[in-house]
């Protein structure tokens, strides 16, 4: 039910009145969506950095397919791929995330640069 409330007053705001999600974002305080699952995805890769070697979700972040050619076309993007582009955005490499993991605040620090992006 709340859900379709948000919906239809989003609905009467934007049409009605002509305000723009721009403006509602700002007036709300609220993020662009983009922003929060990227905050998301990198809150989850400290998660995974910080377990130990032998944990299957720590081997399958760092597992590269050895001797597999992909198709001539464009390739899919898989979640380290994703991940390393989020890294990029905030200027960490892989190899700093791995190290500003374990220090809980200054990967909480990282993470929060997310939702500063374009403004956001």
């Amino acid at each position: 039910m709340q859900i379709y409330y948000y919906k239809l007053l989003a609905f009467v705001i934007t049409v009605i009145y002509k305000v723009r999600n721009k403006d509602i974002r700002k007036k709300t305080g609220s993020q662009k969506l983009k922003h929060i699952i990227k905050e998301r995805r990198l809150k989850w890769l400290g998660h995974i950095l910080k377990m130990d070697g032998s944990r299957t979700a720590r081997q399958a972040a760092q597992w590269e397919l050895k001797g597999y050619k992909r198709k001539s076309r464009r390739p899919r993007k898989n979640w380290v791929d994703v991940i390393k582009q989020d890294l990029k955005d905030v200027d960490f490499t892989w190899e700093e995330a791995e190290t500003l993991a374990n220090e809980k605040a200054g990967w909480h620090q990282c993470v929060a640069q997310c939702t500063h992006l374009d403004g956001g």
